[in-house]
């Protein structure tokens, strides 16, 4: 045996962790949340419209909508045609 395999410990083999992702919230649930932003009082003469984007963010939630605006990776990553977060690309490249 080397000097260093005498000093690496033996690490247990890793245990994969299943079912930890979150149930799908129900409806009333989903819409408790949503409105919960906009609980003041100076929201109620736009409580239709509230509705109507509530209506909509469940629709992007039940059919797993994600953002819009996306565009290819590009050189550097594993698939550059990838279609990644406009948002995410902008933000790395601020903190690089």
């Amino acid at each position: 045996m080397s000097a260093i395999a005498s000093v690496i410990p033996i690490l247990p083999t890793a245990v994969v962790r299943t079912g930890q992702i979150p149930a799908a919230m129900e409806r009333t649930e989903f819409g408790v949340r949503f409105r919960a932003s906009y609980a003041h009082d100076a929201f109620r003469a736009e409580d239709a419209a509230i509705a109507k984007l509530e209506a909509i963010a469940w629709e992007g939630y039940t059919t797993n909508r994600k953002t819009l605006a996306t565009q290819a990776g590009g050189i550097g990553y594993a698939d550059p045609d990838y279609a990644i977060s406009t948002e995410w690309l902008e933000t790395k490249k601020k903190i690089e």
